[in-house]
């Protein structure tokens, strides 16, 4: 889950360039693209407004830097949004210092309605070495963790970003986009493993995961962290090959179960019919002894659960399509599902000892759904509804 302000800054000066008749960046059709990015161009070969991956670096340097009241009032409305989902708890991946200062100040003031998982921005340019240099801290004022660094190897694959083996089915001559050079990759998830985080790399084409079970492996050798749970994000299309790889190094499938069914209008024009056996591959994962750990990837998809959870067990979009399920042999069951989205999720944070179960011991966050979800169909569990959310013993959502 995404809900700082590191991604809507980003978002809304993307839309600002599409709109705009000028760039305050100073791009212009004699602007290169930056290593790991592209700009997209019209046929005269000038640029539309949409940036790919580092690309995007052109327009945030540019955007007036926020207020730190800004921030909390953005984090404020998110997080209340994402209780009203039903969510107990976000991970907020790629945030900056200004970022962690603002959650502090909330943490402070007593405004945290969730718990947050926070990951430092190792993207792109980041320099993650003042960052790393700064000791993890856990359930601060009972709410805020800091322990994970968010890296990232490739884009996105519906802007052809993600890196593959062989060239896109739909774009002949084009594999993607490196975002991070392997070598790099490597470097700084082993400096984030020495100084006790977790490292976390977002992965979607099949060499970008290739390329960063690579990197974890040497990484891992290097270091020998004590239970370092490095987590792939996303893990879109993976070879099968591969899979077999993630258990022993002790990864987690950080996955994101709506993604399926928004992608897969379009996915398998990407990749051709034998590499989409390899999209969303939750069944590849799980029978191989995998966790994994469910999330929106919010706002990209809906923040809400239970349209994942929905997602997850029909392999369908809300309006039953396809009437079988796209992949069907991939799906989850309704257990494995709710069990990505709670004890995989405690998990990948290290709070499976408190978080992720009803038991004796453990804190008190809870979801009250609104329907028995095992004695609907499950076309409906979308629409079963949030009566609830409960943090900590208290209510921070009540449906009315």
């Amino acid at each position: 889950m995404r809900p700082s302000s590191t991604t809507g800054r980003l978002n809304s000066n993307t839309i600002c360039a599409l709109r705009g008749t000028s760039s305050p960046a100073g791009v212009t059709r004699r602007t290169a693209d930056p290593p790991g990015g592209k700009i997209e161009r019209d046929g005269r070969g000038e640029p539309t407004g949409v940036f790919v991956d580092n690309a995007q670096d052109l327009v945030e340097k540019a955007r007036p830097e926020p207020t730190r009241e800004q921030i909390k009032g953005w984090l404020s409305l998110s997080l209340q949004r994402l209780a009203e989902a039903g969510l107990t708890e976000i991970h907020d991946a790629s945030v900056d210092p200004e970022d962690v200062d603002a959650y502090r100040e909330l943490a402070d003031a007593g405004q945290l309605p969730l718990r947050v998982y926070l990951m430092w921005n190792g993207i792109g340019k980041s320099q993650i070495e003042p960052l790393v240099e700064q000791p993890p801290f856990s359930n601060y004022k009972d709410r805020l963790t800091l322990r994970a660094v968010k890296l990232m190897i490739d884009g996105a694959m519906g802007s052809r970003g993600a890196v593959f083996l062989e060239d896109y089915s739909d774009d002949k001559g084009n594999r993607g986009l490196l975002v991070t050079e392997p070598a790099e990759l490597e470097r700084r998830a082993a400096l984030a493993m020495r100084k006790g985080y977790q490292v976390c790399t977002h992965a979607i084409g099949d060499r970008g995961i290739r390329l960063t079970i690579d990197a974890y492996e040497k990484a891992l050798a290097e270091e020998r962290p004590v239970d370092p749970r490095p987590r792939i994000e996303h893990l879109q299309c993976i070879a099968q090959s591969d899979v077999a790889r993630l258990k022993p190094l002790g990864i987690i499938a950080s996955m994101q179960p709506s993604h399926a069914t928004s992608d897969m209008y379009w996915a398998e024009e990407r990749v051709g019919r034998e590499r989409g056996r390899g999209l969303y591959a939750w069944r590849w994962v799980l029978d191989a002894g995998v966790p994994i750990a469910a999330g929106s990837d919010f706002p990209v998809d809906p923040e809400r659960p239970l349209i994942g959870l929905h997602s997850a067990v029909t392999r369908q979009d809300l309006k039953g399509w396809p009437a079988a399920g796209w992949h069907p042999d991939q799906r989850m069951t309704l257990d494995e599902a709710l069990a990505a989205y709670t004890t995989g999720a405690a998990y990948a944070a290290y709070e499976e000892d408190h978080r992720g179960r009803i038991a004796p011991g453990y804190w008190a966050d809870l979801t009250v759904i609104g329907k028995d979800l095992r004695s609907i169909p499950p076309e409906e569990i979308a629409d079963a509804g949030i009566d609830f959310t409960i943090v900590g013993g208290s209510v921070v959502y009540e449906k009315r």
